[in-house]
Parts: C-alpha cells; sequence; structure tokens
C-alpha cells in the first residue's frame, strides 16, 4: 500500500494527547491501545503531487491495540479517539486499525477518515465536520490496498483525499458537501 518512498514509521508518543482527554478516554486510551504509528506520508515531496485547499499532505496513522479488539469503533470513545487526534494535528489522516491476530481483525481491517476544517482563528487547528469507517475483509484486502495505490493517480492531493474518502465512505461521502465546507 503506497509507494516505498512515502514510508515513515515512526512512532507517535500516546502522552502528546493525554491533556486533551477526558479520564475515561485517557483511561481506555492507556488500557486499550497499545501504540499510535505513523507509517506513510503522502505529500508534495513524496508523491510529486501539489497540494490543494486545504489538503496540505495526507498522514497514514496505525492505531494498535494491546488486547482483544471488540467493536469500539462504534462507541464514543472511539470518535473522542479519532477527534481528539484529527483536532490536534492539522493535516488529514487515513486511520488503520489494527490489533491482536487472535481477534476479529484476523479476519478484517478497519479504515476511518474524516473530513475537518481548518478553524479560521487558528489556522493550525481544525474541526472534524464527519468520521467514515470502512471494514474491509483480509480477502478483499489486496483489491482495497490497490484502489488505495490508484489514488494516487490525481492532480493533486486534494483529489487524492477525496478518493481515499469515497472509498472509505462510499454513498455516504457527498463531494459537494465536502466542496462548500472548503
Amino acid at each position: 500500500m503506497f509507494p516505498e518512498k512515502t514510508i515513515i514509521n515512526k512512532k507517535i508518543p500516546k502522552t502528546r494527547f493525554y491533556s486533551q482527554m477526558d479520564e475515561a478516554t485517557k483511561k481506555f486510551f492507556t488500557d486499550e491501545i497499545e501504540s499510535l504509528l505513523l507509517t506513510n506520508k503522502l505529500s508534495p515531496d513524496t508523491v510529486d503531487l501539489p497540494k490543494k485547499g486545504i489538503v496540505e499532505e495526507i498522514l497514514v496513522i496505525k492505531i494498535l491495540f494491546k488486547n482483544k479488539f471488540f467493536e469500539f469503533f462504534k462507541t464514543k470513545l472511539f470518535e473522542n479517539i479519532i477527534r481528539m487526534i484529527e483536532n490536534s494535528i492539522p493535516y488529514t489522516i487515513l486511520f488503520m486499525l489494527d490489533g491482536p491476530k487472535s481477534n476479529v481483525l484476523e479476519k478484517q481491517n478497519i479504515f476511518c477518515i474524516s473530513y475537518k476544517n481548518k478553524l479560521k482563528k487558528d489556522p493550525d487547528s481544525c474541526k472534524v465536520s464527519k468520521i467514515f469507517i470502512k471494514k474491509v475483509n483480509n480477502q478483499d484486502l489486496s483489491e482495497f490496498s490497490q484502489k488505495l495505490d490508484d489514488s494516487l493517480k490525481s492532480k493533486n492531493l486534494e483529489e487524492v483525499y477525496e478518493k481515499i474518502t469515497k472509498l472509505i465512505a462510499g454513498e455516504y461521502f457527498n463531494i459537494n458537501i465536502y466542496k462548500q465546507n472548503n
């Protein structure tokens, strides 16, 4: 998935986000999440596509779970964690959820992306408008990964982001609403 020149594989310290969490979110974050890993960076330097609009670069972050994965992504805790990470990083983020292979993720992969607006009063801060989630079964992962790679066949990073978001959100992503918000 994605060209080798985009690979970073840099661990993001969980402590970076603690000050932004309420106690329930912080407990879940420390108890259930093993690590956050910045796996890829899609930017003008790494994919030779210009930035456009609010999409200056797209970061790919893997969230690795410690214990048995459960459908927490349907809960408010998941939304809190994604919003907290998204709001503190002003770039577009594609999340990949992963965990011990003795659980549900053995059979499927979960991807998450949102669209967010930069705040006018503070251009380095953002607010998440909508979060999209897609489960991909292992047998479909190769095809899904190819589609992610194909998204790089675009004119600019905003178009890459739109293609990835459509891939994850499917019929729920309305490009006209996205365009109005940016």
